[in-house]
């Protein structure tokens, strides 16, 4: 639990390496009850999205959870609040890392598209996942990591000088 713990939370700001909807991210702010930072901001890879900040609201070294909220201009205008839970619990010779999503929605449009942008974070969690186990258990990124990265190294290769 140790190890996936390291990861995922003691290196909470260097998702980058290993999750391919995010480019980039950077850790600042003082860190709650003993978390590394306060939170990190990320650059997303997911078309739609460009910046997301995620602010620890918990953060449980003893028990292996902690809880972010998302913040980003780029959120649907129904989206109040999102909260992810992380836990890790031990499971025979290896350890069951778990996330919960919590969206509070708004609104006719949260009701009408509350279930499509639930099926798109189950999704999205569920690849992440993936990608942090392939990750844990290689020291490589996953192979959709690896697209992700050549596509991120392209996109900058393209931009102007000086952006």
């Amino acid at each position: 639990r140790d190890s996936v713990w390291k990861v995922t939370a003691l290196a909470f700001a260097e998702n980058y390496k290993w999750d391919s909807g995010v480019d980039h991210s950077e850790g600042s702010g003082t860190g709650i009850n003993g978390a590394p930072v306060g939170e990190r901001s990320c650059s997303i890879a997911i078309e739609g999205f460009s910046q997301l900040t995620e602010k620890f609201v918990a953060y449980e070294l003893e028990e292996f959870w902690f809880s972010y909220v998302g913040e980003s201009e780029d959120l649907p205008f129904f989206l109040l609040e999102g909260v992810n839970t992380w836990s890790h619990t031990d499971s025979g010779a290896g350890t069951t890392v778990s996330m919960e999503a919590d969206m509070k929605l708004e609104g006719l449009m949260g009701l009408i598209m509350g279930s499509q942008m639930e099926g798109f974070v189950r999704t999205r969690l569920q690849e992440a996942l993936e990608e942090l186990k392939h990750y844990i258990e290689t020291g490589k990124p996953h192979p959709r990591k690896v697209a992700a990265i050549e596509k991120y190294q392209q996109k900058l290769a393209e931009e102007p000088s000086g952006n």
